[in-house]
């Protein structure tokens, strides 16, 4: 009975640990928007579109692992 104690509560360590990862690579997605947007003259809808693209997927690999 604690043996499955600590297995879910290693469990939920994890969960918690890969929440804590994904909201920081959010927080770095979002950080480098703001840098390429100020830096960059306004860009096109198919940019835009791309550059949310790439950050979608980005998190969704971050997510996965």
């Amino acid at each position: 009975m604690v043996a499955a104690s600590v297995v879910v509560v290693a469990a939920s360590v994890v969960v918690v640990a890969a929440s804590v990862v994904v909201v920081a690579a959010s927080v770095v997605v979002v950080a480098a928007s703001v840098v390429v947007v100020v830096d960059s003259p306004p860009p096109s809808g198919a940019q835009m579109c791309d550059r949310l693209n790439s950050s979608v997927s980005g998190l969704a690999g971050v997510a996965t692992t």
